[in-house]
């Protein structure tokens, strides 16, 4: 790795990144990335939109879901500006999780010339629509003239903009080349023809942090391998933050042995879940942190949509993924590991900050939770075993 890469992580973590690297001297972090981490929906907007407007170029997009409501057509409205002064927009869209996305939502893009294309094949052969119906695209991913990136938790629609707390990054610099790399072999790979390249590729950003970018999916086990890296690797401490919480057996096995030698472990999960079946698999996996020194917390005033691990003082985890086996095994998902000792410290420091307003869960407690509603408590921890 280059000097810069070098102290941006401590080195005793280096085997996180060269783990994600996959040996691919492309895929090792990038310098000189300017990222500014957004939770608040209605700014996210306000930058999403002021981006798409000043793009001379390109507009790649990439969302699990789009709705057709005040906040979707937000974005529509600004895509369609820009395709009236000639700016190429490509759209991939996770169909099947937009399935009340009316025709004449994203016909109108089209006859204004946007290429979009649908992530599942509902008109191929059946094999390959029931493999789609397995593997969603969750990626979430914004990039404009290659020099400007979004990704995080964040679909298009209302709730996420003024509802839901979730957490995003915009980059600005060479990690949002790597987007829109990562967009192509994914536009590709659906049946897309292949775009135009790029001209130049974006300067570094002076005084920039380093960032990492991680795609993975349909059965790839990358990212829980990253994840116990992490684990076994830290010193210090390990926040976690996601809206569901089913870990695969190696991640909570590292969890509590982390714990076990004295690493902070903290997890902040909502406490109001948006699908109720995921309150019961979430809560059945409580009793097995909670008997080491692993601990739980539930963020009370709304519901928080983020996907976040820190580790350490330098590295920050942030992107598509849920702690679940969907994110870790099955769908498509994009991540950012940002090398950064001021970012992972201002993350940190937020998510302390959260827990101001959570509820910190006893292991006495999350007992008599399951005795209370110990039939379908069980149910989660004889699924898992399945699986």
């Amino acid at each position: 790795m280059a000097a810069e890469e070098e102290r941006s992580v401590s080195d005793y973590l280096l085997p996180v990144v060269e783990l994600l690297s996959r040996g691919d001297p492309a895929l090792m972090p990038a310098g000189g990335n300017k990222v500014e981490v957004i939770t608040d929906g209605r700014l996210l907007w306000e930058r999403m939109l002021r981006d798409i407007r000043s793009a001379r170029r390109f507009i790649r997009i990439e969302y699990y879901r789009w709705a057709p409501d005040e906040a979707g057509d937000q974005i529509r409205e600004a895509v369609l500006e820009k395709l009236a002064e000639g700016v190429q927009v490509q759209i991939l869209i996770e169909n099947l999780c937009s399935p009340f996305l009316p025709k004449s939502f994203y016909q109108k893009m089209e006859k204004a010339g946007a290429r979009l294309l649908f992530f599942t094949d509902t008109d191929g052969s059946p094999s390959r629509f029931f493999r789609g119906i397995r593997y969603r695209d969750h990626r979430k991913i914004l990039v404009i003239d290659e020099e400007t990136g979004y990704t995080g938790g964040t679909n298009i629609a209302k709730k996420y903009r003024d509802e839901w707390r979730d957490t995003n990054i915009r980059i600005k610099g060479p990690a949002a080349a790597l987007l829109g790399r990562f967009f192509d072999e994914m536009w590709e790979r659906r049946g897309g023809a292949p775009l135009e390249a790029s001209l130049a590729e974006p300067q570094p950003v002076e005084g920039g942090v380093t960032v990492q970018l991680c795609t993975f999916g349909a059965g790839d086990t990358i990212m829980v391998a990253a994840i116990c890296k992490m684990l076994e690797l830290a010193r210090e401490r390990v926040y976690i933050q996601t809206p569901y919480f089913c870990p695969t057996e190696s991640i909570l096995r590292a969890m509590r042995e982390a714990a076990e030698r004295g690493v902070d472990v903290r997890i902040l999960l909502p406490k109001e879940v948006d699908e109720p079946f995921m309150k019961l698999a979430n809560e059945s996996f409580y009793e097995e942190c909670l008997e080491k020194p692993v601990k739980i917390y539930e963020y009370t005033p709304r519901f928080d949509h983020t996907k976040m691990v820190l580790c350490d003082r330098n590295l920050s985890l942030l992107g598509s993924t849920n702690m679940d086996y969907l994110s870790l095994l099955i769908n498509y998902e994009i991540a950012a590991l940002v090398c950064d000792a001021a970012l992972t410290e201002k993350l940190s420091s937020d998510f302390l900050r959260l827990l101001d307003d959570a509820e910190e869960i006893t292991l006495e407690g999350a007992r008599a939770a399951f005795r209370k509603d110990k039939h379908d408590r069980s149910f989660w921890h004889r699924l898992r075993k399945r699986l």
